[in-house]
């Protein structure tokens, strides 16, 4: 039987990938409304948690080649036959996009034309795999706090001072420095897992998260209008990454005592479980059903890119995106080769 705190993962993975839905209409279908609160907002939150979950079930004790070798298949192989799909169809799909859609240009592209998560995430995890040798040793907690900042200053650094504009976009550098944060934080919570339960079943823990989180993340999102804070700006993001989980994860834990307190669970519940366990596939097949929607820019900006007004138009829309990207991962499913190669699913036994 599983155990009940899975839950708090599967439903945070499931909202979170909703948010990547409903920020890709924004960018894709709508377009040019960058503007809009709710997109700061969604571009800051989702993605750290998904790192987060991430580090937290990749923690282990030692080098494990076959654990990493898994990962590749799951994570690069996919990306890559995905991303090439995505660029063959992207001209036939009426949607416009910032970046260089050209198979030549995503080489050179920071976000790889959207298919940036699964290399950044195996990227981080190779170089988490790497340090369990010295991290395996170390028996104080003090001494792997300190060893797990100093990885990511390291990598932050090294980002920060010696990585050229071209080698950044080449090899994503500046994605792998910012998310190597959270993801060692999963690690650190992880291994501290007795810590972990504290923080998220205690009070003070989740008011002091939710209050730094929301101050980084406002300073974050609108950190051209307060300059005063300029001199802060490279320690908000960390701070932020360090909030947010504590939050979310609170909040989550509570939902999920309510909506798992029996073993069929309530129907939103397993929702979202459901968007959480396949948050993957959803991420790696969403783009093909997205469609232009330009003539929405103006209402939108005729109620000022409220929240509101953007989470009405945009949170049906992408619910109907999920439901038909989960309808074709069913039918992928069926193929366990497809879904291998397409959706990163190395076991479909259970579908």
């Amino acid at each position: 039987m599983e155990k009940p705190r899975l839950h708090h993962f599967d439903v945070v993975k499931g909202f979170a990938i909703f948010l990547v839905v409903i920020g890709h209409i924004l960018t894709f279908c709508i377009r040019d409304i960058d503007r809009a609160p709710l997109f700061k907002f969604i571009g800051l939150v989702h993605m750290p948690m998904f790192f987060f979950i991430s580090g937290y079930f990749t923690y282990k004790h030692d080098f494990a080649l076959p654990k990493l070798i898994s990962r590749f298949r799951q994570l690069i192989i996919p990306g890559v036959v995905m991303l090439f799909l995505w660029t063959l169809y992207f001209p036939h799909s009426g949607v416009q996009s910032p970046l260089d859609m050209t198979l030549e240009g995503t080489l050179v592209n920071e976000y790889k034309n959207g298919y940036w998560f699964p290399y950044v995430l195996f990227v981080i995890i190779l170089i988490y795999t790497l340090t369990t040798p010295v991290l395996r040793s170390i028996r104080s907690g003090v001494a792997g706090v300190l060893f797990i900042a100093a990885v990511c200053i390291i990598i932050n650094v090294a980002d920060n001072c010696f990585a050229t504009p071209y080698l950044n976009d080449l090899f994503s550098l500046s994605l792998i420095a910012q998310f190597t944060v959270p993801f060692m934080f999963g690690v650190f919570c992880r291994r501290h897992s007795a810590l972990f339960d504290k923080m998220i079943t205690r009070s003070p823990y989740y008011t002091c998260s939710l209050i730094a989180g929301s101050l980084s993340l406002f300073f974050l999102a609108y950190r051209w209008d307060y300059p005063f804070m300029e001199p802060f700006q490279p320690y908000l993001l960390p701070l932020f990454h360090l909030a947010l989980p504590i939050a979310v994860m609170t909040i989550a834990q509570q939902w999920c005592n309510t909506a798992f307190a029996s073993p069929a669970g309530t129907r939103w519940g397993n929702i979202w479980k459901l968007l959480g366990r396949e948050s993957l596939a959803i991420y790696l097949l969403h783009y093909f059903f997205l469609f232009p929607l330009p003539w929405l820019q103006e209402p939108l900006r005729n109620a000022a890119l409220d929240i509101v007004p953007t989470l009405i138009v945009t949170v049906p829309l992408a619910a109907v995106v999920v439901t038909v990207t989960l309808g074709v991962n069913y039918l992928i499913a069926r193929s366990p080769l497809l879904a291998q190669i397409l959706t990163g699913q190395l076991n479909t036994q259970k579908k």
